[in-house]
C-alpha cells in the first residue's frame, strides 16, 4: 500500500486532526521492524502529515436519494440523514388531476397569488442502498465509456 493511501485511510478512518497522524508517525518511526516500514516510509508519512495540517479535514458531504416509482416519489433516504440537518422533506405535486379534493391544497406562489396541489411531508431515513455503488455505476455510465449510454452491466466490478 502505498504512503499516501496510507495517510488517507488513517485520515479517513480518523477523521482527526494531523497532528495524531503525526504522533502515529513518530511512534512508528521508533518501531518501524516491527510494522515492516523502513525509515523512508515513515519519513514520507510524517511529511504527508505535515501537508495535510495545512488542509482543512472536509467532512465528506452526504448524499440525498430520491426513490420514485410510477412517477411518485416513494422515499427520500440519505447515507447520513443527521448530517443533512432537515425537519421534513415536503414533495408538491401540481398534477391534480383524479385528485381527491380534500387531498388539494391552495399553495401560496408568486404575486400572492394560490395554486392547487397535493402536498406530502417525507422524512429523510437511512438508505438501506449502496449508495457508494450506485454512484460508481453512475459515474462509469456518464464517463462516456464504451457502453454508448447502454445500460451497465450487472456484472460491473465494484
Amino acid at each position: 500500500m502505498s504512503i499516501e493511501k496510507t495517510a488517507a485511510t488513517m485520515r479517513n478512518v480518523f477523521l482527526t486532526d494531523t497532528d495524531f497522524l503525526i504522533d502515529v508517525a513518530n511512534k512508528l518511526f521508533r518501531v518501524p521492524a516491527t510494522y515492516g516500514m523502513d525509515q523512508s516510509y515513515v519519513d514520507r508519512l510524517c511529511d504527508l502529515a505535515k501537508r495535510m495540517r495545512a488542509e482543512p479535514l472536509r467532512p465528506r458531504k452526504p448524499t440525498l436519494v430520491v426513490t420514485m416509482e410510477g412517477g411518485m416519489i416513494a422515499a427520500i433516504c440519505s447515507d447520513d440523514p443527521d448530517a443533512l440537518d432537515l425537519a421534513e422533506v415536503l414533495t408538491i405535486d401540481y398534477d391534480t388531476d383524479g385528485a381527491d379534493p380534500d387531498e388539494v391544497l391552495d399553495i401560496p406562489q408568486e404575486g400572492g397569488r394560490t395554486t392547487g396541489a397535493i402536498v406530502h411531508s417525507l422524512w429523510v431515513e437511512t438508505c438501506a442502498l449502496d449508495i457508494e455503488a450506485i454512484s460508481k455505476l453512475v459515474a462509469h455510465r456518464d464517463d462516456g465509456d464504451e457502453n454508448d449510454g447502454e445500460p451497465v452491466s450487472k456484472d460491473f466490478e465494484l
